[in-house]
């Protein structure tokens, strides 16, 4: 990432809605002290509704920046991230666009005493409010540091105010009694901004009447402006692998997914060759989870890449099982052309240069459509200087070999369109190909 972004319009105008609301929330609250819980639950959540790929770490991380320093109390903020992978991409990311903030780390640092306005500590639910030990040591005191329940006391006696951001929030608070009690009880957040690509989520209305929060402001970014900015393709090719009973007993449709993949892939990067943009595509390959006394998929599917001739040495592999140190570098190494993953990198993975996403895992549901896909739909910024003069580099691919997975991708869509000026849907522009009768040609 090099240099510091200039804001598309609809992200300048979502920055300023989130500073704006936050300011006026700050104002009550330094006015009406003995009422900051209820003014916080009533009034001080916003939620940000955007599609993958438009941004929403910048546009959290400069509406932080935007406050910094302007709000009657000072403010720590505490980031939460849905994985560990996603930690060190969202530290990376807000290091290098938002240098007004002071990027902390619970684990090593709990220094109360020296906390200023606009430190950020990023970290996930699961080290500060999940029966472990990481958490437990977060939470208990040692010589050397405070507990983080301590530094929280510590903190508002000082005369700070506590801030949240919660990421991908409809992933959050899915199963989540000690996360949601950890938020209520132990933070006690003035200010809460949520961000999540997935409109009306019953998790996010379960979390808010739990927590006793009345309905968040909600800050809503169409699709169509992050497709008119550059952020999105314009449209999506889903390609069904499938062939008649009789021919299915002779051809083995996984083989047949991952080289129509390999295909469109090796296509992909011609065109690119070809515009003179100096740029290596990554293929995605999403398996199934492993059964009890099965081979690994992991391992099948990356012999069947090597079958149909895909070098090794280009081949990722990120898993819960198998986690790469280096998965948040994944996405900018062009040694690296295949990333086999299972669910690790369905969610806040940065990957703008996949095009292509070969799924052999059953039918996820709508989450397919909105989490997985949504991985191929960002625009490399290599790209950005001819959006929407190429067909082909404007489209993201997907093959599959089980066509029920497109009533996810069908049923995620007709949810989005639901929503007016909000999220219209993974895309826009789906074309359905039957790839076995009708394989999809170059544009």
């Amino acid at each position: 990432m090099s240099g510091r972004h200039n804001l598309a319009q609809f992200q300048a105008d979502a920055v300023a809605s989130m500073a704006s609301t936050m300011r006026g929330v700050a104002r009550d609250i330094a006015a009406r002290p003995d009422d900051a819980r209820t003014i916080a639950r009533q009034a001080g959540t916003i939620l940000l509704q955007a599609p993958t790929g438009s941004g929403k770490t910048l546009m959290l991380g400069r509406a932080l920046e935007a406050v910094t320093g302007g709000l009657p109390e000072p403010v720590v903020w505490f980031w939460f991230a849905p994985f560990a992978g996603l930690v060190s991409q969202t530290r990376e990311g807000l290091a290098a666009q938002c240098p007004a903030l002071r990027l902390r780390d619970l684990a090593v640092d709990r220094e109360a005493l020296t906390a200023r306005d606009g430190d950020v500590f990023v970290q996930t639910w699961a080290s500060v409010a999940a029966s472990n030990k990481d958490s437990r040591k977060v939470r208990q005191a040692r010589e050397s540091a405070l507990s983080l329940d301590a530094m929280l006391e510590t903190l508002r006696e000082r005369g700070f105010r506590i801030g949240v951001v919660i990421d991908e929030a409809h992933i959050a608070f899915r199963s989540a009694t000690e996360a949601t009690n950890f938020y209520l009880n132990v933070l006690q957040p003035d200010l809460t901004l949520l961000a999540t690509a997935t409109p009306n989520d019953e998790r996010l209305e379960e979390f808010a009447k739990r927590a006793g929060l009345a309905s968040p402001w909600r800050i809503e970014v169409s699709r169509r402006r992050a497709v008119e900015a550059g952020l999105n393709k314009h449209g999506l090719m889903l390609g069904i692998v499938r062939f008649d009973a009789e021919v299915e007993k002779l051809i083995d449709l996984e083989t047949a997914a991952l080289t129509a993949g390999w295909t469109q892939h090796g296509t992909l990067k011609a065109r690119l060759a070809e515009r003179g943009i100096g740029l290596t595509p990554l293929m995605l390959v999403q398996v199934e989870d492993q059964a009890p006394g099965e081979v690994d998929p992991v391992e099948r599917v990356k012999a069947r890449l090597i079958e149909i001739g895909v070098p090794e040495s280009t081949i990722a592999i990120h898993t819960s099982g198998q986690p790469d140190a280096n998965f948040h570098t994944l996405a900018y190494d062009p040694s690296r052309e295949v990333l086999v993953f299972k669910m690790a990198v369905a969610t806040g993975f940065d990957a703008p240069r996949a095009w292509t996403l070969v799924s052999v895992r059953p039918n996820r549901g709508k989450d397919f459509g909105m989490q997985v896909v949504g991985r191929i739909m960002r625009v490399h910024p290599a790209v950005r200087p001819i959006h929407g003069q190429d067909a082909m580099l404007d489209r993201g691919y997907v093959f599959l070999t089980d066509a029920d997975v497109q009533q996810g991708l069908d049923a995620a869509a007709r949810e989005l369109d639901a929503v007016q000026n909000s999220i219209k849907g993974i895309t826009d522009q789906l074309a359905v190909i039957d790839y076995a009768a009708n394989p999809p040609k170059p544009a």
